[in-house]
């Protein structure tokens, strides 16, 4: 009978310890990435809440980008 690898041992290599690895690390991503995106967005609209300034400057430019958009179609 003829052995695969080199070193006469023919064990199969564990590949599901690796997934379960694979696994919980986009699980932890993913537990970071949206607390994060909420905080983050929190305080966007905080800041448009509360600062009249960064409030008009923001919606100008989004109409301004909206004008731009319908102007060339």
């Amino acid at each position: 009978m003829e052995k695969c690898n080199g070193n006469g041992s023919s064990e199969i290599p564990n590949t599901q310890a690796q997934d379960s690895d694979e696994y919980d690390m986009m699980k932890q991503f993913y537990v970071t990435v949206g607390p994060g995106f909420v905080i983050g967005l929190t305080g966007f609209c905080a800041a448009l809440v509360f600062m009249d300034k960064w409030r008009l400057a923001y919606f100008r430019f989004v109409e301004d980008m909206k004008d731009r958009l319908l102007a060339r179609f």
